[in-house]
Order: C-alpha cells, then sequence, then structure tokens
C-alpha cells in the first residue's frame, strides 16, 4: 500500500512538470501512458505527451514516436495537441526565464 501511494505521488508530480511544459517529464508521462505504470493504459494520451516533448527537441521522444510510427512511416511526426494542453506548454514556456 505504501508502495502503491509512493507511485501515485510521484506520478502527480510528473503530471504536473509535464503540464508546465517540461519535455523530459512529458516524455515520462507518455512512457507511463504507453505502459500503463501508475496510469490507464491509454495510447492516444501517450502520443499526446510525447508530441509535446518531441515538439521541445526531445530526441527519446523522438525516438519514440518513430518507432512507434513503424517502418513504413518516413515522416513520424507527432500527432496533433489537444488545444488545452498545447495552451498550457505555450503559457509555462512564456512563464519560463529565457
Amino acid at each position: 500500500a505504501e508502495q502503491a501511494a509512493e507511485l501515485k505521488r510521484l506520478v502527480a508530480f510528473q503530471q504536473r512538470c509535464a503540464e508546465e511544459g517540461l519535455p523530459s517529464y512529458q516524455y515520462t508521462l507518455g512512457l507511463r501512458y504507453l505502459a500503463g505504470d501508475g496510469v490507464a493504459k491509454d495510447e492516444s494520451q501517450a502520443l499526446q505527451w510525447l508530441g509535446l516533448a518531441a515538439r521541445q527537441g526531445h530526441a527519446a521522444a523522438k525516438a519514440k514516436l518513430a518507432e512507434l510510427a513503424g517502418p513504413n512511416s518516413a515522416a513520424a511526426a507527432p500527432p496533433p495537441t489537444a488545444p488545452e494542453n498545447k495552451k498550457r506548454a505555450a503559457s509555462a514556456e512564456a512563464a519560463r526565464p529565457n
């Protein structure tokens, strides 16, 4: 039970960081949704988070999207982003010091 509570806290922290636009956390959250690790398995959510990370230049997210797209996809472009998450990422980016 204690381990489950710790995982829940960790996922909540990662979710907040991902929502703030931090690409490494967006990538991690994407992997969690792919595997159903600490969250309900959801490929759509996984692709959304991986796409956000990839758009910010996260190399591992780009590689994972290319892998998921398969060898027949010449351009493993990140999937479209939900407006809500796009707005959050833009707000976090604007608030981040240069």
